[in-house]
């Protein structure tokens, strides 16, 4: 997963924080077409790409790959459903699901901000980035990245860049390293 972890950190440190312009029920938020039109150059410049996918019965699959190495990483959530909106039918709440879940597992996996777009008058935003999630280490993907160490593949600081690590795993991934 090396190629991959390098151009998802290389997008990373040139992908500018995304404004939330889109207004909401007493909310603003970064709606997903203004998200993709952003980050597509800057995925095309690393050779990166990413894929969305509904699975199941309310799940939401995202993968990003890298286009050089065929590399990639993937998560999928699992979204809630039979509820309705207050002025929606089911297929518009599904709709709006779906996409309130894509943009928020998008901007997970590629590890960006995003922020309000009104500043105070020193010209400082009122609310400032939060840092999205970092996708969890599953055992699976555990088992690989141990695997990878071992043959010197990825490293431990690598790892932790790009994927939130529980203490137990990282005392696995360390234990690789000997």
């Amino acid at each position: 997963m090396k190629h991959i972890l390098k151009a998802l950190g290389n997008f990373q440190q040139d992908c500018p924080t995304i404004k939330k312009s889109k207004k909401g029920y007493g909310y603003k938020y970064a709606d997903l077409h203004k998200i993709i039109e952003t980050i597509k150059p800057y995925m095309q410049k690393h050779s990166i790409g990413f894929t969305q996918a509904l699975t199941g019965e309310n799940g939401l699959k995202t993968m990003i790959f890298d286009m050089t190495s065929g590399e990639y990483i993937e998560e999928t959530v699992l979204m809630p459903n039979g509820n309705v909106l207050k002025g929606m039918n089911l297929f518009q709440t599904d709709g709006s699901r779906n996409t309130y879940y894509k943009r928020y597992a998008l901007l997970g996996m590629l590890g960006i901000v995003t922020e309000d777009e009104d500043a105070d008058a020193k010209g400082q935003f009122k609310d400032k980035p939060k840092i999205v999630n970092k996708p969890k280490l599953d055992d699976a993907k555990l088992q690989k990245a141990i695997s990878g160490i071992k043959t010197g593949q990825y490293q431990v600081e690598e790892l932790k860049t790009h994927w939130d690590i529980s203490p137990a795993q990282l005392e696995a991934l360390n234990g690789a390293k000997l």
